[in-house]
């Protein structure tokens, strides 16, 4: 996500001013070409992490990612198969996993309301 971070840098109010330069107007275009194709939106979520979400480990990060799209457009998928497509291989074992944090249960709670292959 460091691509958006001028951008998400807007956002905050400890800057006092909003300022779009050169580094937010590349970022706007690099962002446009990746979400536009062929002249039709495709979808996209953007979501900085906080503090404490920077510190997981990288398996948890990536399955942060899956859980917030399922929260995000799980409307749009409803009873629909999903498969996931991500090059992080712990993932595909997340189901079978004997012992779970506090966190990761609640993501595979999440995740029994889907019918997702990783």
């Amino acid at each position: 996500m460091k691509i958006t971070t001028p951008l998400t840098n807007l956002l905050k109010k400890s800057l006092g001013t909003y300022k779009w330069d050169e580094a937010c107007n590349e970022v706007f275009e690099t962002l446009k070409g990746i979400l536009v194709k062929n002249g039709k939106p495709v979808a996209f979520e953007n979501k900085k992490l906080n503090k404490t979400e920077q510190r997981w480990p990288t398996h948890e990060k990536e399955m942060w990612v899956v859980i917030h799209c399922l929260k995000t457009w799980g409307h749009y998928i409803g009873s629909k198969d999903v498969v996931v497509w991500i090059n992080n291989v712990t993932l595909k074992y997340f189901a079978t996993q004997p012992k779970l944090s506090l966190k990761q249960l609640k993501w595979q709670n999440t995740l029994a309301f889907f019918n997702v292959d990783i």
